[in-house]
């Protein structure tokens, strides 16, 4: 009887195998395909969560550490800042601030410094602050880092400097003065040698420079406290004469005064004291003399 069966069970078709094992695949699949697809959908479901979550402005957390910044020029004529500080290594991601407004909330921390490049679109001051910032999808924030001060400055300083100095002198050095832009750096040149001076708040400054015999020939250049520089259009031109100017020496300059006629004018004034020495001689001479002669007649008319 066994082997009846057996000989009927392999009498059976190929072709009717291969459908009932194909039959068993498809199911499965389909049961894959659905639980891909349900799996899908949910990681759509919890992104979306996620996102919203992470749009809703961070919790302030005073226990998170604050952020310190590398300080930076307080004048500056670059057209992007360069932000860069550190914190604790703790802490993965900084936002920025710029005059109170965020312009970045995950500036990545590498073992606890950061570094994000802000694009100047035009010149003033800026204020710059950063803050940790922890957690997701919901985050939360430091306190801001101390306000850092920057003021962006592209304008070359003026070029109507009032400059002041003597064209003749006999002495080994020349004193250049002027006027500028406040606290700018004023660079007297000749060749490749440089003499530097520093304006006041008032924009006042003075330049010692050493001079060679005959004519010397100096240019003069004017940078602000951004590094804006330009080079004034007039030379300075200043000759230097071996022995003794008696105060005809000419200068140029504003509020400089004019020193021809000082020393004829002493000389008046020392003669006019010699003249009022030798009256005064004279008179002591005839007084002693009037005194003399009375004495004699005096001395005559007792005898």
């Amino acid at each position: 009887m066994a082997r009846r069966n057996n000989e009927k069970n392999e009498s059976k078709p190929m072709s009717e195998k291969i459908v009932v094992e194909t039959e068993e695949r498809s199911i499965w699949s389909v049961f894959a395909g659905m639980v891909m697809v349900f799996l899908g959908i949910m990681l759509v479901i919890v992104g979306i969560i996620a996102l919203l979550l992470y749009r809703v402005d961070p919790k302030l957390d005073k226990t998170l550490p604050v952020p310190a910044l590398t300080v930076l020029p307080a004048n500056t004529s670059a057209h992007a800042l360069t932000i860069r500080g550190s914190v604790e290594k703790e802490i993965k991601r900084v936002a920025v601030y710029v005059n109170d407004k965020e312009v970045e909330n995950a500036v990545w921390v590498d073992n606890g410094n950061f570094k994000y490049e802000y694009q100047i679109d035009k010149e003033g001051n800026y204020k710059l602050q950063v803050a940790s910032i922890s957690g997701f999808p919901i985050r939360k924030v430091s306190e801001k880092s101390a306000v850092m001060a920057v003021n962006v400055d592209w304008t070359a300083p003026a070029k109507d400097v009032a400059v002041g100095y003597k064209k003749e002198v006999d002495t080994k050095t020349l004193s250049v003065t002027g006027k500028t832009e406040a606290f700018a750096t004023v660079v007297v040149y000749n060749n490749d040698a440089k003499y530097i001076g520093k304006a006041d708040k008032d924009g006042k400054f003075s330049v010692s420079v050493p001079l060679a015999m005959g004519q010397n020939n100096f240019d003069i250049e004017v940078r602000d406290e951004a590094g804006n520089s330009v080079k004034l259009d007039q030379p300075i031109v200043a000759t230097r004469v071996s022995g003794s100017i008696n105060g005809n020496g000419s200068t140029t300059g504003p509020d400089l005064p004019e020193s021809a006629g000082e020393l004829e004018a002493a000389m008046a004034f020392l003669a006019g004291n010699k003249l009022m020495s030798t009256f005064g001689l004279l008179a002591l001479i005839v007084l002693l003399a009037n005194g003399s002669l009375v004495a004699l007649k005096m001395r005559k008319y007792s005898v």
